[in-house]
């Protein structure tokens, strides 16, 4: 069965920019390394390249700087010779109200959200809280060199609207809905599910496909939710077949062992939400740790996607994700930070994290059949091309080809001696990604562009 393909948005104006081209070591992914069996092949490498963007934000040109330079002699250059040239990064799980609480101690997951989580949220219903968190997430977001990202909103409306207002003003891509739940958690956070209704209403009308900005119907997690909450979460994906969906999936075993208490009709965690209609190509699925091979089959089925989170299922103590059971049934697995659940906002990090539990689970778990080997070249995907397919916006991001919109980062090893030595001794560029992924952050990002505008540069807070 071929996956249905969702159309994208059309091609928007945004404000005219200046044409430019940049020079560096270009670097991206064409297609999925664990389809094709062959990282070498899927990996595009211009080691004295670059990018022609567009007075629209566009890229209309990559290749080897001659040539580039040659069709498009009449306009600027920015010389980032030494620098490696990466797409945007994409996270798909992370959560905007727990912006300000990253490094809470421990605890599994169910005590750590009734500690530290929920009386941290419901900070949220102060607009004064919510602006001056939203300022600091998308900073720090962009810094770390995300450009696009599916993120859990506030409970509160105002406080959700207020995230979405600062992503237009930053240019952040951002995916993004109220999280709603009606019973058991904090009463500060409970909203009813009519009240629910209007309130995504309203925000969907405000936000959804206002400029770069997407809407996503985001239930917390099934216990938290009663039959009547996640029937309003369907009666909104079915007014508009647009949007996604987004929420948890088999974190953690006490979590599941409370969703089969709850639904007891139920045949899994998955069936929960698939009774729904709450499982296809635009809904994202965090974690999916513990999900049995019959929940796998069924997220297959129904081209549903699943955003890893290693630093945070580290973290809390979760397990080790099974990322080769996912990937054989062809289902696309991208990466999450999951803050505050993860320890960071940095996608570069969240790859190490992903190699070092595959590795886990290769050798000390003794579960060969559940891990997959992640070179550079799969780390960048995972961080890149990857998240773009999970969201449906390869078209748009992901990679750098021609037409695509111009997100990139600018990665520079000068500013890290050791890093600087440290890629001149390896020979492949599989390899310079492998040690970028495993020692490289936020240090090493000296520009980010979106929209072929700069959003970060290192030591300027535009």
């Amino acid at each position: 069965m071929k996956e249905p393909r969702v159309t994208p948005s059309t091609r928007a104006c945004s404000s005219p920019v200046q044409p430019f081209l940049v020079r560096g070591t270009i670097v991206h992914i064409i297609s999925n390394p664990f389809v094709e069996q062959n990282d070498e092949g899927v990996l595009e490498t211009f080691e004295d390249g670059a990018l022609a963007i567009d007075a629209f934000g566009y890229i209309s040109a990559i290749g080897p700087y001659q040539e580039v330079a040659k069709t498009n002699s009449a306009i600027p250059v920015i010389d980032r010779s030494g620098c490696i040239i990466l797409p945007g990064l994409v996270d798909c799980h992370i959560h905007f109200p727990q912006a300000l609480m990253i490094g809470a101690y421990g605890e599994q997951l169910l005590d750590w959200l009734q500690r530290y989580t929920f009386p941290e949220e419901a900070k949220f219903k102060s607009q004064e809280y919510a602006r001056a968190a939203a300022a600091i997430f998308f900073k720090e977001e962009i810094a770390q060199g995300t450009t696009t990202a599916l993120i859990f909103g506030a409970h509160f409306e105002q406080a959700t609207a207020i995230a979405f207002e600062e992503a237009r003003k930053r240019r952040f891509r951002a995916l993004m809905g109220m999280t709603v739940s009606d019973h058991n958690i904090l009463s500060d956070l409970v909203m009813a599910p009519e009240q629910a209704y209007v309130a995504s209403k309203q925000l969907i009308s405000n936000w959804h496909h206002n400029g770069k900005l997407r809407y996503a119907i985001t239930p917390r997690f099934a216990p938290t939710c009663s039959p009547a909450m996640l029937a309003v979460c369907q009666q909104l994906m079915q007014e508009h077949p647009d949007i996604y969906f987004q929420t948890h999936l088999n974190e953690n075993r006490e979590e599941i062992k409370w969703v089969h208490e709850l639904f007891p009709r139920a045949s899994s965690y998955l069936d929960v939400y698939d009774r729904y209609g709450l499982l296809g190509p635009r809904s994202v699925f965090a974690h999916s740790v513990h999900s049995s091979d019959e929940e796998i089959d069924r997220l297959a089925e129904t081209f549903s996607r699943v955003a890893h989170c290693p630093s945070s299922n580290s973290f809390m103590g979760s397990g080790l994700m099974p990322l080769k059971k996912h990937l054989m049934k062809g289902i696309i697995v991208a990466l999450g930070t999951d803050i505050a659940g993860g320890t960071g906002y940095s996608l570069l990090q969240e790859m190490n994290q992903a190699y070092k539990v595959q590795m886990l689970q290769m050798f000390s778990a003794q579960q060969p059949h559940l891990a997959v080997k992640l070179s550079g070249i799969r780390l960048l995907y995972l961080g890149t091309l990857a998240g773009a397919q999970a969201l449906s916006l390869d078209e748009e991001i992901g990679n750098l080809h021609k037409g695509k919109r111009a997100d990139f980062i600018v990665i520079d090893p000068h500013q890290d001696t050791l890093i600087e030595v440290r890629l001149k001794n390896t020979e492949s560029m599989n390899d310079k990604l492998f040690v970028l992924a495993t020692v490289g952050g936020k240090q090493l990002i000296r520009e980010v562009f979106i929209d072929g505008q700069i959003a970060h540069a290192k030591d300027i807070d535009p």
